[in-house]
C-alpha cells in the first residue's frame, strides 16, 4: 500500500520561485464540495475540494481500494511513484495522498478550465484561436522534452490528457501510461512493448507502435501523438473520427494523414476569427446555466487566426511516417512557430484572454463554504453545473 505523502510548508514552485501551502494527509483538513465525475477507469470518484489551512480549491480522487484488482493496484502505485520522480511544472504532479479506511485519497491541484476536451466543448466546436493552440502546444512539448530525457515515452498524448488552469498552467496527465526505457542502468533505444491502452486511444497512436514489427519505436511515437493534439486543438474534432478501428490502422500503416488536415489548416481566415460567439454558443439551444461561463461577447484582440501555413507545418512534420525524420521535442520548442509563443503570450495575453468567451469556473472558497455543511447546495455547484465529463479524467 502506498505511503502518505506530503508537501513540506517550506517547499517553493521550482518554475514560479513561489511558496507552496503545506498539504497534511489529513482528512480532517479537506471538505469535499461538488462531485465531478468518475476517474481511472471509473474505479474512482473526484471531488472538488476546500482545503481548509489555505483556504484554497483543489481536487481529491477517491479510490476504494475493495475495487481494485491486483493489476489496479500496481498501475496506482506506480503512477503515485513516478509523480513524486518527475517534478515538472508542465506534468502533473500531486500535493499528498493518505489512506482513509477503504478510500485512498490523492489530493491534486484544481484545473478550473478543466481539460482541453472540456474547453472546445464549452466554446470551441470548430477549434481554439492560434494563441491558445501554440501556447498550449508548448507546454506539452516542455513536458514531453522533460520525460524523453528522463527516459520515458509518454503513448497517450491527447486533448483530454491536458488540464488548464486561469493562473496560466497547463499540464499533461495520464502518468500512468509511460514507458520506462530504463532496464536496470541500461537505457534501450527502442521499445517493443504494445500498450494495452491503444485501442482506447487508437486515433493518436503512432503508426510504428501499431506494426509491432522488429524495428519497435522511440519517444518520436509521442510527436506523433502532438501532431494528432494540434489538429484536435486546431478543428475542435478528433481527427480519424467516423472511421471503425480497422480503418484507422490500415490509414495510419499506409501513412495517411488525417483528411480535415488540409481543407482545415491552409484555408486563409479573415482578420477576426471565423467562428463567431453566436456560432460558438446559442443561448437559446443551451442549458441555461451554461451561460455563465461566456465571459464576453467580442474578441479580444490579437486572437486572430495567423498560422496556417505555419502550423500546417508543423502537424506535417509531427505526422512524418519515418520517425527517425520526425523533430524531436527540443527541436520543435526551437521553432520558429513556437518560439513566437513565447514571446506573445508573455507580452500581450494571458490564457483567459485566449479563451474567451469560455471562462473558468468559479472557485469556491471558505467564504461560500461557511454555514453551509451540504456539499449539493445549489450556490456552490451552480458555477459548474455545466461541466459534464464526457471521458475520465485521467487522474
Amino acid at each position: 500500500m502506498e505511503k502518505s505523502r506530503s508537501v513540506s510548508s517550506t517547499s517553493i514552485d521550482p518554475v514560479s520561485q513561489e511558496p507552496v501551502h503545506r498539504f497534511d494527509p489529513k482528512k480532517e483538513d479537506f471538505q469535499c464540495t461538488q462531485f465531478l465525475g468518475q476517474g481511472t477507469y471509473g474505479l474512482s470518484d473526484l471531488w472538488i475540494t476546500n482545503h481548509k489551512p489555505s483556504s484554497s480549491t483543489v481536487l481529491v480522487r477517491k479510490t476504494k481500494i475493495d475495487n481494485l484488482e491486483y493489476d489496479d493496484l500496481e498501475n496506482l502505485q506506480y503512477e503515485m511513484q513516478l509523480s513524486m520522480q518527475l517534478q515538472h511544472h508542465s506534468i502533473l504532479s500531486f500535493h499528498c495522498s493518505f489512506v482513509d479506511n477503504s478510500e485512498i485519497w490523492t489530493v491534486f491541484p484544481f484545473f478550473d478550465y478543466g481539460s482541453c476536451t472540456d474547453v472546445i466543448h464549452a466554446g470551441f466546436p470548430n477549434g481554439l484561436y492560434d494563441t491558445a493552440i501554440l501556447y498550449i502546444l508548448r507546454n506539452v512539448l516542455l513536458a514531453l522534452e522533460y520525460l524523453h530525457k528522463a527516459g520515458y515515452i509518454h503513448r497517450a498524448i491527447k486533448a483530454s490528457h491536458v488540464l488548464i488552469s486561469s493562473d496560466g498552467r497547463v499540464c499533461l496527465t495520464g502518468i500512468r501510461y509511460c514507458y520506462s526505457l530504463w532496464n536496470g542502468c541500461h537505457r534501450s533505444r527502442v521499445v517493443h512493448n504494445f500498450p494495452t491502452h491503444a485501442v482506447a486511444v487508437l486515433p493518436w497512436v503512432a503508426p510504428e507502435i501499431l506494426e509491432q514489427n522488429l524495428v519497435g519505436y522511440t519517444e518520436k511515437s509521442d510527436i506523433y501523438s502532438v501532431g494528432i493534439l494540434a489538429l484536435e486543438l486546431a478543428t475542435g474534432k478528433i481527427p480519424f473520427s467516423g472511421l471503425s478501428p480497422t480503418q484507422i490502422f490500415l490509414e495510419k500503416l499506409n501513412g495517411n494523414m488525417p483528411k480535415s488536415i488540409e481543407c482545415v489548416l491552409i484555408r486563409q481566415r479573415a482578420t477576426e476569427p471565423s467562428n463567431s460567439v453566436s456560432e460558438l454558443h446559442s443561448p437559446e439551444r443551451e442549458h441555461p446555466q451554461s451561460q455563465l461561463r461566456i465571459r464576453s461577447m467580442s474578441t479580444p484582440q490579437g486572437m486572430s487566426r495567423r498560422f496556417e501555413n505555419s502550423l500546417h507545418q508543423f502537424v506535417a512534420s509531427c505526422l512524418d511516417r519515418n520517425p527517425y525524420t520526425r523533430p524531436s521535442a527540443t527541436h520543435l520548442l526551437g521553432s520558429s512557430f513556437l518560439k513566437q509563443a513565447k514571446k506573445r503570450n508573455r507580452d500581450t495575453m494571458n490564457i483567459v484572454d485566449m479563451l474567451r468567451p469560455v471562462a473558468p469556473f468559479d472557485r469556491i472558497t471558505a467564504s461560500q463554504l461557511k454555514g453551509s455543511s451540504n456539499y449539493e447546495d445549489a450556490e456552490l455547484s451552480l458555477a459548474i453545473e455545466d461541466l459534464k465529463l464526457d471521458e475520465d479524467w485521467d487522474l
